[in-house]
């Protein structure tokens, strides 16, 4: 499912997600990643928040994320870079 791209497969290259639909019915509705959406009033989200979303598939109330949402097995210094990227994008 990841064809190699990691996050981009679903979010799209500049983070802000979409629907991807298959032959015949949508599959997954990827929902807009880039730093300042996760991180608005309205959503929340902090750097920790995204870290368990990422490693553990779950939001900041411990709600699961669509089933499609890799797990990711990451170091810290990793997700940072994660996190780090996800600001770059919401500069673009």
């Amino acid at each position: 499912m990841m064809t190699g791209r990691g996050c981009a497969a679903c979010h799209g290259a500049d983070g802000r997600g979409g629907v991807l639909r298959g032959p015949r019915r949508t599959l997954i509705e990827a929902p807009d990643i880039r730093y300042e959406a996760l991180t608005r009033p309205a959503h929340g989200w902090t750097d920790a928040d995204i870290a368990r979303a990422i490693r553990e598939g779950v939001d900041p109330e411990g709600e699961r994320l669509d089933p499609a949402m890799p797990r990711w097995s990451m170091t810290d210094g990793e997700v940072g870079e994660v996190i780090g990227y996800l600001e770059e994008l919401s500069a673009r």
